[in-house]
């Protein structure tokens, strides 16, 4: 049985990266960790069972290179998307119109890194 989803992200900036989460999303950090190299790691709870997993680029470089550039496309589903589309108009530059699409009204939004996600009624 599934518990939970913890999404792994390497980034260049992890404290950069885990405050953009905190302030666009309303994430809560649950855990910060020094890893071998002296680069950080922290986690950001986004949801109940839904957490991002921020790394360091370059230490994933060093202990797994396989992976480095793996990203993936994440489409959140949120409750209140002109909350969270007026909350990251003020975080990031490349935030798009509300639009519909299938039934559905969403918009997508880059991080700092220029990541690109969906939020999704």
């Amino acid at each position: 049985m599934l518990k939970g989803i913890e999404i792994m992200l390497y980034v260049d900036d992890v404290a950069g990266s885990a405050a953009f989460w905190q302030e666009g999303l309303g994430g809560k950090i649950v855990s910060q960790q020094t890893m071998p190299d002296e680069s950080l790691q922290v986690t950001v709870e986004l949801f109940d069972s839904v957490q991002m997993v921020l790394f360091d680029r370059n230490f994933i470089k060093r202990v797994s290179p396989e992976v480095v550039d793996n990203f993936p496309s994440l489409l959140l589903k949120v409750s209140d998307l002109e909350q969270y589309h007026e909350q990251l108009q003020k975080l990031s530059p490349k935030v798009n119109p509300i639009m519909e699409q299938g039934g559905k009204r969403l918009f997508n939004f880059a991080d700092p890194e220029n990541n690109y996600f969906v939020l999704s009624e």
